[in-house]
């Protein structure tokens, strides 16, 4: 086998691959770092990134287009109408949401 200044030497020149069982031993870290790099890509790509990052911003859209279509409409009682449930909303968190 390698002794351990040639494992370091060869650490330091980045030899993926180290004599005999060292390279064995190497390998495997190196599976293990690409197994766990596989798990932090997937949890990011698509726990983070497709569900939180994407269903907030795609929740926002669909929010935002609904009162696009419904509450930007230009009639005046429509204004009134959401007016009053705004404020009946306030009334309420104000009054009996904040026990």
């Amino acid at each position: 086998g390698a002794t351990a200044e040639e494992h370091a030497e060869a650490l330091r020149k980045g030899v993926p691959f180290l004599p005999l069982c060292g390279s064995l031993l190497w390998l495997g870290v190196s599976l293990r770092a690409d197994a766990l790099a596989a798990i932090i890509h997937f949890f990011d790509a698509f726990i983070i990134n497709a569900m939180i990052v994407g269903g907030l911003s795609r929740s926002a859209m669909g929010i935002g287009n609904f009162f696009r279509r419904y509450a930007q409409s230009g009639s005046l009682s429509g204004y009134a109408f959401l007016m009053a449930v705004g404020a009946l909303l306030v009334i309420y968190f104000t009054v009996f949401a904040s026990k």
